[in-house]
């Protein structure tokens, strides 16, 4: 399911927001939950504590369930930041526009 984290202040923001789906998930027996930050390349401090700190708070607030076994119920997948793939991706991108 595709979910919007950041809002600044009171404005309206792409919605739903990622803290009432958390809120709303275990109600419906829905207790583990895999973040997935599609739209960052590189982790940063703000995201790496909002997505694995603070929303994990509120989806243990919640009903979310700790740990079930060796999974744990809430995750949150860390960007590519360096990784040889995502070099290697950019470089061939950078290839395929730039004229010989």
């Amino acid at each position: 399911r595709v979910v919007f984290q950041s809002r600044l202040g009171r404005a309206k923001w792409l919605q739903p927001y990622l803290h009432d789906v958390l809120q709303e998930l275990p109600k419906t027996g829905k207790n583990k939950v895999l973040v997935v930050p599609a739209s960052f390349v590189a982790d940063c401090l703000e995201t790496t504590m909002e997505l694995g700190h603070e929303y994990r708070e509120v989806h243990l607030a919640h009903g979310g369930k700790g740990r079930a076994g060796p999974a744990r119920s809430f995750d949150v997948v860390p960007c590519p930041n360096s990784s040889a793939a995502l070099v290697r991706c950019i470089a061939e991108l950078v290839r395929s526009q730039v004229p010989p």
